[in-house]
């Protein structure tokens, strides 16, 4: 993921779920800017919101991290030997997921 906006997002809620204005000052852009990219993140499964009273929670959903990071290290144990068609296609899902593209 290379949009540094989205990596400072991930950084600030490795460390704790907070809401949104606080996620906006703790990561320094504006609240439309962060409703942007979180929306993208959101999409790419990454992270998660959680409604609680009036108030809405952004967590970091570390279950696709850690499935990623699976594949990944399972590509590498491969050799990078190409796989069925199917196989490539949800690779390419998960990495879209990950650099937060539709």
């Amino acid at each position: 993921m290379d949009d540094p906006v989205r990596q400072r997002v991930l950084e600030a809620l490795r460390a704790r779920t907070m809401e949104a204005g606080e996620l906006a000052r703790e990561v320094g852009v504006q609240p439309s800017r962060l409703s942007y990219h979180l929306n993208r993140l959101k999409e790419a499964e990454l992270v998660t919101a959680v409604r609680r009273g009036n108030h809405i929670q952004y967590e970091l959903n570390a279950s696709i991290l850690d499935e990623t990071i699976m594949w990944l290290v399972s590509l590498r144990e491969r050799g990078g030997v190409r796989q069925p068609a199917e196989c490539r296609a949800e690779r390419m899902r998960m990495v879209r997921r990950i650099q937060g593209e539709s």
